[in-house]
């Protein structure tokens, strides 16, 4: 069982002390998306002025590890005459929202990367935008290790880091990433970033993350039993059997419009069109772009979530991490349910009174 706190510390790394008695504290990480989480503290908390005041950075240790640097993005303060007043704070983190408010290309050219007949590998181009970005200013964020077997060349205007880092890690020959986030401390840039700027996190790519754990089994209602209760989902809303790639600029361009469809898809469940913008340039890199698309979304979506026994042997970034490719089965009374490997996408971790974790997985099935 894993031991979860908070703490407050400035953004150069000072130590203000520890989030004690914290309540309805919940925190949700994801494959390839910004960890969020909220909890409750009383108005007279030690800690309720710095952070209603926000400039601070709030850090999640899960026992003695930290997990994630966090921002501070809202703060709603309550009192109803009843009680001494709460703040409800709500954070993220704080490589993840600070890359969100950080624009690529607002010279009057743009961000040019690579040409038709020079694409660059996508680890590369982002390490080049975010490299732009802190001899801009800091955003706290350094180069980490990644690979990516694609290649492509953009041009970019007025477009916010995170969504240059979706659409890059979109197509077929993509990448995930996360971010690794250790206590701030002033790297003085060695003449690359800002002098006196303080790091947070490295950004990590692979292609991809996480790794199959085969030993890694969850069982409702046969063998381990160490799922309490799981809830399937299957979605349609997404579908697309037969899609779009439109060019940036279009319709003022020469480069083609590029279609693709699922004939299986479409024998199956009929035609879905869907058109699909990206300042992504080149026909090769728009089409795997497309096909990725395709090949998720010809046939109904499925999520898994459940919830493991609180006795449950398996450890959350230990035993298993996000990304990571687990065993799950469910059998009821009117047989197996599901039985086959997924992927774990995301994962909730709330916390009681007590300081007990409660943990809920969100699963999509691998093809």
């Amino acid at each position: 069982m894993s031991e979860w706190t908070l703490r407050v510390c400035s953004y150069t790394g000072t130590v203000e002390g520890e989030i004690r008695n914290a309540s309805d504290r919940s925190f949700s990480f994801a494959l390839n998306r910004m960890t969020t989480g909220s909890f409750k503290i009383p108005l007279n908390h030690p800690r309720a002025a710095t952070l209603l005041q926000g400039d601070c950075l709030v850090q999640l240790f899960q026992d003695k590890t930290l997990r994630v640097n966090m921002e501070v993005v809202s703060v709603e303060e309550v009192a109803d005459g009843t009680s001494a007043g709460s703040l409800v704070v709500t954070v993220a983190d704080a490589a993840y929202w600070r890359l969100t408010h950080r624009l690529i290309g607002t010279n009057g050219t743009g961000e040019v990367i690579g040409t038709a007949g020079s694409p660059v590998a996508t680890h590369t181009i982002v390490m080049l935008i975010l490299l732009n970005l802190n001899e801009d200013g800091d955003t706290g964020v350094r180069q980490g290790t990644g690979v990516s077997a694609g290649s492509t060349y953009v041009t970019w205007r007025f477009k916010p880091f995170t969504e240059c880092l979706l659409e890059l890690s979109r197509t077929l020959s993509g990448y995930d990433f996360k971010f690794d986030h250790y206590h701030p401390f002033g790297d003085m840039g060695g003449g690359i970033t800002p002098v006196a700027s303080t790091a947070i996190a490295n950004l990590q790519t692979a292609s991809p993350l996480g790794t199959t754990r085969p030993n890694m089994i969850f069982e409702y209602g046969t063998g381990r039993r160490n799922i309490k209760a799981y809830k399937r989902q299957v979605s349609r809303e997404g579908l697309m059997t037969r899609g779009w790639s439109l060019p940036p600029g279009f319709p003022e361009t020469t480069e083609a419009v590029i279609s693709a469809e699922s004939l299986s898809a479409v024998t199956a469940r009929g035609i879905h069109e869907a058109v699909l913008s990206s300042e992504v340039s080149g026909a090769t890199a728009r089409a795997e772009l497309l096909r990725e698309h395709l090949a998720v979304r010809k046939q109904p979506r499925q999520l898994i979530t459940f919830t493991p026994a609180e006795n449950g042997q398996y450890k959350f970034n230990t035993d298993y991490e996000i990304g990571d490719i687990v065993t799950g089965r469910a059998k009821t009374r009117n047989g197996i349910r599901f039985n086959a490997l997924f992927r774990v996408y995301g994962v909730e971790v709330k916390l009681s009174a007590e300081g007990m974790a409660s943990y809920e997985l969100a699963l999509v099935p691998e093809d």
